[in-house]
């Protein structure tokens, strides 16, 4: 065998070389082009296909939504006076990262803003997220801060919640927070109504969040929110406030509360709880005191809950209202005694009399009678243990036993309203329901929802819970409370030829287990007894004076009030008052003056009358009705009293001037009577102006010049 060719060899082996380096080329060729054609083939994809939706894309990113607040809607009372409103504030917003120099931004913004320099300079630093350092600024202070060339400010207008009643149904009413968000009270409760629907403004930005001046913009208007129209009437209200705090300082009270419901439909007309607070400074006052109580709080009614007994019993056939009873003074019950207020006792009596003395061991008799089913079964029928479904947040419902905790000595103690726990708007609830015949009503505060325009949106209609009793029964135990207002013990809360039917209430505190010395002092009724237009429950929390009884505490504080609303609705005196009636009514006003405080008041107490001081002094100088005249029982006599030797100026010590603009004449003259002047009117229609000015301090007696025209 021949050996192979060498250069054969080789030049094979270069041809082998240069063919893969060859295949290598047009393979990375091929894949070159493979991999460009993937490439456009999506870019042509993104150009053609997705243009709009990836130009969209781009263009959201520069298009930077903001919202547009909208006007927060009003709170009214039902006559339209404004309860609440917003108004437009200054804020200054800062953006840190703008700021050339952050500590000289401090040290010229601090003292115009009324800020701590330091804490102001922490806010500035770079790195600091943008926002707002004060707000409610002042026109002057905002042009001092021009003046300083601060860049990377903003002044932003924004809506500021104002209640220009002040203190006036301050807890109902509630406030809103700096973001005009609802916090507490009927802000709260309405708080999406009252709220409105934010706007949107859509608009091109650069990089640093500046609109481009001729880019794209999209706009959403802001719908404003509505217009909250209230059941509360301004005048009742100031009416309830007054009158309630004038009772707690005289007693020396803690605090108390008044509640005023039409019972045909159950509409609150004023619901008040003292201490006030003032909306426009929520904060001032303390959690526990911007609560509204009669709804939120509950509390041992005591000898009002004796109508639950009494009507129940005789709906069930086990007692009528001139069946007798024997009052021993006192009655066992398991290991526990019953006394009645009265030493020894009130002897033979009818149920109708026993009502009328609030006898507590014939309504424990009663309430053991009827045995713990039926009993419970009225108690809850009548509202107590569950919310009535009013219209505010935080309702309380009340404390009941379980039917299984319900032994003989509770049933015994809840005949006289010991040992229940209730609201007060359940407890006015109740008492509607024998006011309207014997339905019970669903309170309710709100009456209407309006827009910006005044246009009605929605309006809220009476609710019937339930038929708690029969017409037959409703008419004996309307027949025993208007008998506890002429023989009874609530005498002093009826004004001069009107007829009342209610009930006193003296309720033990407890305390640690058991009961103290403390005292809840309440009455509670309704009037015209024949014509119901109004129900009215005023509690007293501890009164300090000696005799701490619902007939002499609260009694005439429902007095002063229904008397006040019997004017203001317009309502003339009963032609079925009776003569004896009419002088059970009128007691003669002892003369006080040259007395002091303590004498006067007890003078006064003597004849059935009450005291409303006035001035800081110590001996009285002057007093109105004057001594000798005739005044109703209960009513409120006014006293001043000055340093001994000087003289009482005349019409009295300043008085608060009310705001009587956009008031009726009527209302306009209720009003400064309530405060204690005269009015002198000029023109026909609504006040539009008035001469002195509302919140200026002058003598009572002063007369107030209005001018009215028709809108």
């Amino acid at each position: 065998m021949n050996p192979p060719d060498g250069r054969k060899i080789i030049r094979d082996t270069a041809d082998d070389a240069r063919r893969t380096r060859i295949k290598g080329i047009w393979m990375s060729l091929i894949l070159v082009i493979f991999l460009y054609s993937i490439l456009f083939v999506r870019l042509t994809y993104i150009q053609v296909f997705k243009a709009s939706e990836y130009a969209e894309e781009a263009l959201s990113q520069r298009v930077k939504p903001s919202e547009v607040d909208p006007v927060r809607g009003r709170i009214l009372d039902r006559n339209g006076t404004e309860l609440a409103y917003s108004i437009t504030s200054n804020s200054i917003f800062v953006r840190p990262q703008d700021l050339k120099d952050p500590q000289k931004a401090a040290a010229k913004l601090a003292p115009i803003l009324g800020l701590d320099q330091k804490k102001l300079a922490e806010q500035l630093k770079p790195g600091q997220k943008p926002g707002i350092i004060a707000r409610k600024v002042s026109y002057e202070a905002l042009r001092s801060i021009a003046a300083q060339r601060v860049t990377g400010l903003t002044v932003l207008a924004q809506g500021q919640r104002f209640y220009p009643k002040g203190s006036l149904a301050g807890q109902l009413v509630g406030f809103a927070g700096s973001d005009n968000q609802g916090l507490e009270g009927m802000e709260a409760q309405c708080d999406r109504t009252l709220a409105g629907t934010a706007g949107l403004l859509q608009a091109e930005r650069d990089a640093r969040g500046n609109i481009i001046p001729g880019g794209q913009e999209v706009f959403t208007p802001a719908v404003n929110g509505l217009d909250v129209v209230l059941t509360i009437d301004e005048n009742i209200q100031y009416s309830c406030e007054k009158h309630l705090e004038s009772a707690v300082r005289e007693f020396g009270a803690k605090g108390g509360f008044a509640v005023a419901m039409d019972p045909m439909t159950g509409e609150l007309l004023a619901i008040a709880t003292y201490p006030f607070t003032n909306p426009n400074e929520p904060f001032a006052s303390s959690t526990k005191q911007r609560r509204l109580t009669p709804i939120t709080d509950s509390y041992e009614p005591g000898s009002t809950f004796k109508l639950i007994v009494a009507a129940a019993a005789i709906e069930e056939g086990l007692a009528d209202i001139d069946d007798k009873f024997y009052d021993p003074g006192q009655i066992k019950v398991a290991n526990a005694t019953i006394r009645c207020w009265k030493a020894g006792g009130h002897g033979e009596q009818t149920l109708a009399e026993a009502m009328a003395n609030s006898c507590n061991p014939v309504f424990s008799s009663l309430a053991l009678k009827l045995g713990p089913e039926k009993f419970m079964h009225y108690v809850t029928a009548f509202g107590f243990g569950s919310k009535t479904g009013v219209d505010f947040p935080g309702e309380a419902t009340g404390l009941l036993h379980s039917l299984k905790q319900f032994r003989v000595v509770e049933q015994a103690t809840y005949a006289f309203g010991q040992g229940i726990s209730v609201s007060g708007l359940q407890l006015v609830s109740a008492l509607s329901a024998i006011a309207n015949g014997g339905t019970l009503m669903r309170p309710y505060l709100v009456k209407e929802l309006r827009d910006t325009s005044g246009t009605l949106v929605k309006r809220t209609n009476p609710a019937k819970i339930r038929k708690v009793l029969s017409d037959a029964t409703v008419a004996k135990v309307q027949k025993m409370l208007h008998d506890v207002t002429t023989i009874g013990s609530g005498t002093k809360a009826v004004p001069p030829g009107y007829r009342v039917a209610g009930k006193t209430g003296t309720a033990q505190k407890p305390e640690s287990g058991g009961y103290g010395d403390k005292r809840v002092s309440s009455f509670m009724g309704y009037l015209p007894a024949d014509e119901p237009r109004v129900a009215v429950l005023v509690a007293i929390d501890e009164p300090s004076t000696e005799n701490r009884y619902g007939g002499t505490v609260a009694a005439p504080v429902f007095q002063r009030i229904a008397s006040d609303i019997m004017r203001y609705m317009e309502v003339a005196p009963s032609e079925k008052v009776t003569a004896s009636e009419k002088a059970a009514q009128l007691t003669k006003v002892p003369n006080v003056i040259g007395t002091v405080r303590t004498q006067a008041a007890a003078l006064l107490r003597s004849a059935g009358l009450a005291m409303a001081s006035e001035g800081e002094g110590a001996v009285a100088t002057e007093m109105v009705p004057r001594p000798g005249t005739s005044a109703a029982k209960g009513s409120a006599v006014i006293v001043y009293f000055a340093e001994q030797g000087s003289k009482g100026e005349k019409g009295g010590p300043d008085a608060v001037v009310p705001d009587l603009r956009g008031k009726s004449l009527k209302s306009a003259a209720i009003a400064a009577g309530i405060s204690g002047f005269s009015l002198s009117p000029e023109g026909s229609g609504l006040v539009y102006k008035q001469s002195p000015a509302p919140g200026g301090k002058y003598l009572k007696g002063t007369q107030i010049t209005v001018w009215l025209r028709t809108q």
